[in-house]
């Protein structure tokens, strides 16, 4: 595989010069950390502390924006707020466990990478490959075509899975859930990134014609190859009661005050009558809603589309026993340029011990 270690090279450099840089990470549970036992052990700082004994002399700031079970889709609404505010120079992406191996996934994958790589830092990117242990799936297959399309350094973690097949580590040493690692897991992980950043300094080392460093990292950006799906998600956005004011009846914002980017339900609205309605509007081609599942039964909601019913219904109840869940449904997927507009009623409101949390609604124009 053709891999372009200009940006790498860049960062590389101004590490060894002693600049500031920030490291960021973004992905799903595995990124946030989930299963380590304390956020020090998990991949995403290991490899962080790394970088910081490799380069003692450089400034280095670290931000993980992992948020667990979300997939790419989201990513692309939320990766400017969430972690190009921070302007990293460094960006490791994964949502290879959480993404389908569709085409869907890969046009928002291709969101997540185009908004990364035409960030006011021209950021380096290394996205990672994250797997099911207990049966080696995930998303790689469509996530590559589109690394491969911008010429990344990538890591995958089938080498670790190859060695649970090959019986050099059994499961329950990484693993407590077949997906999640464990501290172990999570040094194993972090330790394969750490040799293939290895690999790639010594490769730009030797591609010191392409010397790109801080000063021209933009310029760097302006080269970046053509969208390879219809790339309709690179200008993806996500509108909460901070930045909205839909029409509703029998709705109520949401006041609390979230405690940070994974505390996800909050700054939405709710209700729990039937009949309760909220309408959202806004130019777009791309529309989906984000809202709570939760552990308590709580009510459902129909789906209005431009004035007509869909056959959607959001079940406000999750039937899992891990916690509440942030989901995420597509309502237009390609449509026409032009204001579209959504409306979500509930029903069966009976009984309900939970509202209906309507968290977000996310577009692309």
């Amino acid at each position: 595989m053709e891999r372009d270690l200009t940006r790498l090279q860049a960062v590389f450099e101004k590490a060894k010069r002693g600049e500031p840089l920030t490291v960021g990470f973004i992905g799903g549970s595995i990124t946030q950390g989930c299963h380590s036992s304390k956020p020090e052990y998990s991949y995403a700082y290991r490899v962080y502390e790394w970088l910081q004994q490799k380069f003692p002399d450089a400034d280095l700031t670290y931000v993980n924006a992992g948020i667990g079970g979300t997939t790419s889709h989201f990513g692309a609404a939320r990766v400017k707020e969430d972690l190009l505010t921070y302007e990293p120079d460094l960006v490791f992406l994964d949502f290879s466990v959480n993404d389908d191996a569709t085409d869907f996934f890969a046009e928002t994958y291709e969101g997540v990478v185009r908004q990364i790589l035409l960030s006011e830092k021209a950021a380096a990117l290394v996205p990672v490959y994250h797997i099911y242990y207990q049966n080696g799936m995930n998303a790689e297959r469509v996530h590559a075509k589109i690394c491969r399309h911008y010429e990344l350094p990538v890591v995958s973690m089938r080498p670790i899975y190859q060695k649970l097949l090959d019986g050099e580590l059994e499961m329950n040493e990484i693993t407590t859930d077949g997906l999640h690692p464990n501290d172990y897991g999570h040094k194993l992980v972090a330790d394969l990134i750490i040799e293939k950043l290895e690999v790639y300094m010594a490769e730009a080392e030797e591609n010191r014609k392409k010397d790109v460093c801080g000063e021209n990292m933009t310029a760097a950006s302006e080269k970046i190859t053509a969208p390879l799906t219809e790339n309709r998600y690179e200008h993806a956005g996500r509108y909460n009661n901070q930045n909205c004011q839909p029409q509703m009846e029998k709705f109520e914002k949401d006041q609390r005050i979230p405690l940070g980017i994974t505390d996800c339900f909050a700054k939405g609205w709710t209700a729990k009558e039937n009949d309760a309605r909220i309408t959202f509007s806004a130019e777009c081609t791309e529309l989906a809603v984000q809202y709570r599942r939760s552990l308590k039964k709580a009510p459902k909601a129909k789906v209005i589309l431009d004035g007509v019913e869909t056959e959607l219904v959001l079940d406000g109840t999750f039937d899992e026993t891990w916690g509440d869940q942030l989901a995420l449904t597509p309502v237009l997927t390609h449509g026409q340029k032009m204001e579209h507009t959504i409306t979500l009623i509930l029903q069966d409101c009976e009984n309900a011990e939970a509202d209906f949390m309507v968290v977000s609604f996310l577009l692309s124009r």
